[in-house]
């Protein structure tokens, strides 16, 4: 029996459920990544205050609970520097978690496989402001479809 996986396709979908999920608060308190799975995962940061949804990070794990738990240590997350940098606050600063958690909520997806291809794809597409592409994909025609109308790499959350 053979079976066709149209990448494309289930790259959109995946996209759409992991728009659907619930948003999560986090940084509230010290245990707040206790009771996230210790799955693989792609997950998404979101800004709260537009009306629009917003992506302003992207990212794969592969434990959704201990990446999380990476987010109360300000030197470990890539997220929370930018974050910092962008509300013009020390990642040393009291008010840098409070601010982030008043700011942004979090959803994921848990996923075995095909993490990377996901993230890749979001990022491509969504172009979240505290990612920053990855190189080798600058110049790489593996998601050239993105540029079509129908697919159009803007942060516009399809």
């Amino acid at each position: 029996m053979k079976m066709e996986l149209n990448a494309k396709d289930e790259l959109i979908r995946l996209t759409h459920k992991l728009i659907q999920q619930r948003r999560l608060e986090f940084l509230v308190d010290t245990r707040w990544h206790d009771e996230l799975p210790k799955a693989g995962g792609v997950y998404a940061i979101w800004e709260k205050q537009t009306r629009e949804a917003v992506a302003v990070y992207v990212g794969e794990t592969c434990c959704l609970e201990h990446r999380f738990a990476d987010l109360d240590h300000t030197r470990n997350h890539p997220f929370l520097g930018k974050a910092a940098e962008y509300l013009e606050l020390s990642r040393g600063d009291e008010h840098l978690k409070p601010q982030i958690s008043q700011s942004y909520c979090i959803s994921y997806l848990e996923l075995d496989f095909g993490r990377k291809e996901l993230e890749e794809y979001l990022v491509l597409r969504w172009k979240p402001k505290f990612n920053k592409t990855p190189g080798r994909l600058k110049f790489n025609t593996h998601y050239g479809w993105l540029t079509d109308n129908n697919h159009c790499a803007s942060n516009d959350q399809q």
